[in-house]
C-alpha cells in the first residue's frame, strides 16, 4: 500500500555523473505530451471546439506531474560535468572556434 501523500517512488542503483541528470529529470519529458497536442490542435488556426475542452481536462495533470521533485533536482546535480560540456558546446556553436585559434 502506498503511503499517503506520495505519488510515486523509484529506487535507483548505480547512479553516476553521466546518467544522474537524464534519469532524475526524465519527468520533464511529460511536458512534451500537452505541447504536442496543442500543436496538433492549433495547426488549422485558433478554432476551439468542445473536444479541445475535453483534451485540456485530460492533459492538464501532465503539467503537474512533469516537475521533478527536490530530491530529483539534487540528484541531477551529480551531472555537473555534463552541464559544463553542454555549455561549452553551446558557446562554441555561438562563437565558433575563433577563440581557440592562435594569432
Amino acid at each position: 500500500m502506498p503511503r499517503q501523500g506520495r505519488l510515486g517512488e523509484v529506487k535507483l542503483a548505480n547512479v553516476r555523473w553521466y546518467n544522474a541528470a537524464p534519469t532524475a529529470l526524465a519527468p520533464l519529458l511529460l511536458a512534451l505530451i500537452p505541447w504536442a497536442i496543442a500543436v496538433l490542435r492549433t495547426r488549422q488556426g485558433w478554432h476551439f471546439t468542445p473536444l479541445d475542452a475535453g483534451l485540456a481536462f485530460l492533459i492538464a495533470p501532465q503539467f503537474l506531474a512533469c516537475w521533478p521533485s527536490a530530491t530529483d533536482w539534487k540528484l541531477s546535480l551529480r551531472s555537473w560535468p555534463l552541464l559544463l560540456l553542454g555549455a561549452t558546446a553551446w558557446w562554441i556553436k555561438l562563437n565558433g572556434m575563433a577563440f581557440f585559434r592562435l594569432a
